[in-house]
């Protein structure tokens, strides 16, 4: 299934290594045409968000600075959030624990 019209999007500066925190399709791993091409298809964001959340929670295990785990940290929370049911209970549940880990706030 693709959708039926193009989703806006903004200019970001490169990634050079850092966390991928948010829209796991907007990244430098995978960007231009593919990218424009797989947002646009509901089932590849889902494919994406499990391979933002492998790519954090590897980087996570490393050896890092904790800045760096900060956003590692992040990027695994939204990544795994697209994965918990879209009601209400469970989006505040989610955003409690998200506050005492002290996740960045999602965008």
């Amino acid at each position: 299934m693709v959708r039926t019209s193009i989703l806006p999007r903004e200019k970001r500066d490169q990634q050079a290594g850092r966390a991928i925190k948010y829209n796991p399709l907007q990244s430098d791993l995978v960007s231009g045409f593919v990218g424009g091409v797989a947002e646009q298809v509901p089932a590849a964001n889902v494919a994406a968000h499990g391979v933002q959340a492998a790519y954090s929670a590897i980087n996570l295990m490393g050896d890092q600075p904790r800045a760096n785990k900060q956003g590692h940290m992040t990027g695994l929370w939204n990544a795994l959030r697209q994965f918990v049911p879209n009601d209400p209970l469970s989006q505040n549940l989610m955003q409690r624990l998200a506050e005492d880990q002290g996740v960045d706030r999602a965008r």
